[in-house]
């Protein structure tokens, strides 16, 4: 049986919970436990994503996590179960790990099949599921769009799988717990750390999960650390992608390549993150020894895939499509990640 070889699976069969015992005992004597465990049997782990960052292990987790928001709350039997399918599909419209603000609309459309839920409860969990990937003030917009008629039991279902899944940014070392919507979830904060890395731990003891389009969580960790510092220290969008690849690549920046970097904003396609990149681009290809013309193309195509991926070149209206209209921070980290995948996949090809 599928079920069986699941980590979270045999997780939540260890007697050793450390000091968290006292959760996993309390769910377990509740009426949540076998909604949560019948779920895990349930999951068609066909249908989801194949990625270590958005996966089968992410979507376990979501749904342990979803199960202890739902005893918090004390939803009732016919809620509980709702947000667990929410829990279990929320991320199966992705086509890749990247940021991408449509994934959620992209799930809500394969509930119906893969659940088979109908009416009033096919409508809160579309909205919910939709919503999931956009910022909190598009989920009341996201509700009325899909028109359920408790609309307080969409928003409250919705509030519930989004902390779920904002309490495994922890994958990510991307958890800011005052952004969780109940004080119960900021509680668990703690909790999401140590079960991931518990998980983590049982996991790396079987075979290496299928990567998919996707990347390890260690290198959006790294990347993310590298952001952080160079926008601490000030520097611009451009300069910070320079820095993130270089770091990367173990490649040496000089004080000269930094000043001119800092003049790219906007000179190429209004975002200095991808005129940034298509800088490292050339210098990483031609200290590799590839042809100016093969340099050139390569350069042509990332700036067509950079565009096509994040919906424009163009900086404000990436930020809105990405979802990041508060800051370029997570954006830079997917951009830095999105710049690498494209020069190790073209690294061997010369020609």
């Amino acid at each position: 049986m599928q079920a069986s070889r699941s980590v979270m699976m045999r997780l939540i069969e260890a007697e050793d919970w450390g000091e968290y015992a006292y959760l996993i005992t309390e769910l377990k004597a509740s009426p949540y436990w076998d909604i949560f465990y019948g779920a895990l049997e349930r999951l068609n782990r066909s249908a989801l994503y194949s990625s270590p960052v958005h996966g089968e292990g992410h979507i376990e987790r979501v749904m342990l996590h979803g199960a202890f928001c739902a005893m918090s709350e004390l939803l009732s039997e016919a809620d509980a179960r709702l947000l667990m399918d929410m829990c279990s599909y929320h991320d199966t419209g992705r086509a890749n790990d990247w940021l991408d603000a449509d994934h959620g609309l992209r799930s809500a459309m394969k509930l119906e099949s893969l659940t088979g839920r109908t009416g009033e409860d096919l409508l809160i969990m579309k909205a919910g599921v939709e919503a999931h990937s956009l910022g909190d003030k598009a989920l009341e917009e996201v509700i009325e769009k899909y028109g359920p008629r408790d609309k307080a039991r969409a928003k409250k279902l919705a509030e519930l799988l989004k902390d779920a899944d904002g309490l495994d940014r922890v994958r990510i070392n991307d958890l800011n717990a005052k952004y969780l919507r109940r004080q119960s979830s900021r509680s668990r904060a703690a909790f999401a750390q140590y079960l991931f890395d518990r998980y983590s731990s049982l996991a790396a003891e079987g075979p290496a999960p299928e990567l998919g389009d996707g990347f390890e969580p260690s290198a959006v960790i790294s990347v993310k650390r590298l952001v952080e510092k160079s926008f601490a220290e000030g520097l611009s969008c451009a300069q910070t992608m320079l820095v993130s690849l270089a770091g990367l690549h173990d490649a040496e920046i000089g004080s000269q390549l930094m000043d001119a970097c800092s003049g790219l904003e906007g000179l190429r396609s209004g975002c200095g993150l991808i005129d940034a990149a298509l800088l490292f681009i050339g210098l990483h290809f031609k200290k590799l020894g590839f042809a100016k013309e093969r340099i050139r193309e390569l350069c042509d195509r990332y700036a067509l895939e950079f565009a096509r991926q994040y919906t424009s070149d163009r900086c404000a209206e990436i930020r809105r499509a990405v979802g990041a209209t508060h800051g370029c921070s997570s954006l830079a980290v997917d951009a830095a990640l999105f710049a690498c995948r494209f020069i190790e996949e073209n690294e061997k090809n010369k020609i």
